[in-house]
């Protein structure tokens, strides 16, 4: 017997709701690539960069997810950008701001998701993708020195 998963649900699939995953794929396309980008820049620790490979693993589990569902919604998903416009990393500082920047981002639009989704079926599968989201932007601000939970309530600022 097959399992099913948060990600197999949908009821009644609505345009905003399609526009909603779309914006997600697009977003973890970048974060992606971001991490990329990040690793093979030749600034990043062995360590960090395992990390950062393992973070992009997860958003490329969130998207794969993202357009399984669009998918049987009967959307497409947008594809992936040949090259996304970084600001220039010169140290691993650099990039490691820039990962919390998108973290956050990716955060701060789940939470937003949760509000606007008409599908609830579709709500569970966010808020768990959110909450991979805010433990990636943890895991950054402790790499970066800073207090790895600054706020007690979404979204960061």
């Amino acid at each position: 017997m097959a399992t099913s998963s948060i990600y197999d649900i949908v009821a009644a699939p609505t345009q905003a709701d399609m526009d909603i995953l779309m914006a997600a794929i697009a977003l973890e396309q970048k974060a992606q690539a971001a991490y990329a980008a990040g690793a093979a820049s030749g600034l990043l620790d062995a360590a960090t960069v395992a990390v950062a490979t393992k973070i992009a693993g997860q958003h490329a589990e969130h998207e794969k997810a993202e357009v399984a569902v669009l998918t049987k919604m009967g959307g497409t998903a947008p594809k992936k950008l040949d090259k996304y416009d970084f600001p220039a990393f010169k140290t691993a500082e650099d990039i490691l701001k820039y990962a919390l920047e998108l973290e956050q981002l990716a955060t701060n639009t789940y939470f937003g998701a949760v509000k606007q989704l008409a599908d609830n079926s579709l709500v569970l599968a966010v808020i768990s993708i959110q909450n991979d989201e805010a433990q990636h932007v943890a895991i950054l601000r402790s790499a970066l020195k800073m207090d790895p939970s600054p706020v007690s309530f979404l979204p960061f600022k």
